[in-house]
């Protein structure tokens, strides 16, 4: 069964509509992402706990944290990704809880709500009510961990399209290979290759809306071929370089 995908973007909102069999490994995202499953039945890893979701449930991404799904059934669900302000709008709160089950009804409202008015200020406000955001308290201490990792996600985003290993970025910082992988590790939920991986996936789903030739994108972003490239995109996409460009509506 093929997996249909197909996505919406609006400047700091992507919606993600997917149906299928689809399975995706451990990994994290920029973005706030909320996941509304409409139908069928999967398992997710979220932060290293385990949850059986059907229809109805919802779960919450915060940016950074781990996340994994495997089918049980075919599945049908919707993702709503917040990037940039309205990701730092949702970081900055707590929800009541990562999944929820019973407000299905509730979310899919939100969704129609949001697609006849394309207002994503409004959606804003409705899943901050429905969810149960509230701020959290804020912290002035910041540990050592945590600046050394935020330095190193820094220096990852800035050389995205070059090529440096895990011990090139932790000489940088001054620190050892193991010791900077630990740390990112623990506070990333994924390890720094990972990391580097998913950041080049970021910037060739920019790229291919504007270049056709994905050998040169390949060869641009340091894969090691175009076909390791579209491997990996369809592994952690969930479908193939071209759907995803079929597949994808740009709302201006």
């Amino acid at each position: 069964m093929k997996n249909e995908i197909n996505f919406l973007k609006q400047q700091n909102l992507e919606i993600v509509h997917g149906k299928g069999m689809v399975d995706l490994p451990y990994h994290t995202h920029n973005s706030y992402v909320i996941v509304f499953i409409t139908e069928g039945n999967l398992e997710i890893c979220l932060k290293s706990e385990m949850y059986s979701m059907q229809e109805g449930m919802i779960a919450i991404v915060p940016s950074n944290v781990g996340i994994s799904m495997k089918h049980i059934s075919s599945y049908s669900y919707i993702s709503f990704c917040f990037s940039g302000e309205y990701a730092k709008y949702f970081n900055e709160r707590q929800p009541k809880k990562l999944v929820w089950s019973h407000i299905g009804n509730s979310m899919e409202a939100a969704y129609q709500s949001f697609i006849n008015t394309r207002d994503a200020d409004m959606l804003i406000k409705e899943l901050t009510c429905l969810l149960g955001f509230k701020m959290k308290k804020n912290t002035d201490r910041q540990t050592a961990k945590n600046e050394l990792v935020s330095q190193a996600v820094a220096l990852m985003q800035e050389h995205t399209e070059d090529k440096y290993s895990v011990e090139s970025i932790a000489n940088q910082l001054y620190v050892s290979k193991y010791y900077f992988s630990h740390a990112f590790k623990e506070e990333m939920d994924i390890s720094p290759k990972q990391y580097m991986i998913q950041n080049k996936l970021r910037c060739v789903k920019e790229k291919i809306m504007q270049e056709d030739n994905t050998t040169r994108i390949a060869e641009d972003m340091e894969f090691a071929a175009q076909s390791h490239m579209c491997s990996v995109f369809k592994r952690y996409m969930g479908v193939s370089i071209s759907d995803y460009k079929k597949n994808l509506t740009i709302d201006l």
